[in-house]
């Protein structure tokens, strides 16, 4: 009986070894997958200067000169701060209706997630009083915008919007007061 009971225990023993040393089986977790939609708001609001600038246009691959404007970016939720924009515009359009349309390319650093880059045409209608240059922003593309994304949005397209109230009553020394809020929509392509 004491054979049988060490041979058994030996079996056992043998058995168990063999299923743990073989990892030919075995299940390896796999790694966290790239969300399929990110949507998120962030807030760019406060005074900054202009600063005249040569950037390589992200599509096009064309230097040309625009006129960059840089702020923080904060969580429109929390109001925690998450990273910076880089608000470079390219050209104005100025019919005598009291509006105007900037093209603009859109890089959003938020920090360790990464960028996206995105070009808009951004639509500013003045607020009365005239005298006080305040305008109501809006851009809300209805086709993807984004002409870059790197790390976590790496591979992903979407749109990048606009709401907002834009200040232009330092125009003349080059100090614009911005009030944005950007809707971040993305999609896994």
């Amino acid at each position: 009986m004491k054979t049988i009971k060490i041979t058994m225990l030996l079996t056992l023993v043998a058995v168990f070894a063999v299923a743990c040393s073989d990892k030919s089986d075995s299940v390896q977790p796999e790694p966290p997958e790239k969300p399929i939609q990110i949507q998120m708001t962030v807030l760019a609001k406060g005074t900054a200067s202009s600063k005249m600038k040569n950037i390589v246009h992200p599509e096009t691959g064309v230097p040309v000169e625009a006129t960059n404007y840089q702020l923080n970016l904060v969580d429109s939720a929390n109001g925690d701060f998450i990273g910076t924009l880089h608000y470079s515009v390219l050209e104005h359009v100025f019919p005598s209706d009291g509006t105007f349309t900037s093209s603009v390319i859109l890089t959003l650093d938020l920090n360790s997630k990464g960028l996206v880059v995105a070009e808009i045409e951004v639509f500013q209608e003045v607020v009365p009083p005239i005298q006080e240059l305040n305008f109501i922003v809006k851009a809300t593309p209805t086709d993807n915008n984004v002409i870059d994304a790197t790390l976590d949005f790496e591979n992903m397209d979407g749109t990048v919007s606009i709401i907002g109230k834009l200040g232009l009553s330092d125009f003349g020394e080059g100090t614009l007061h911005f009030d944005h809020l950007f809707t971040i929509d993305l999609n896994a392509n």
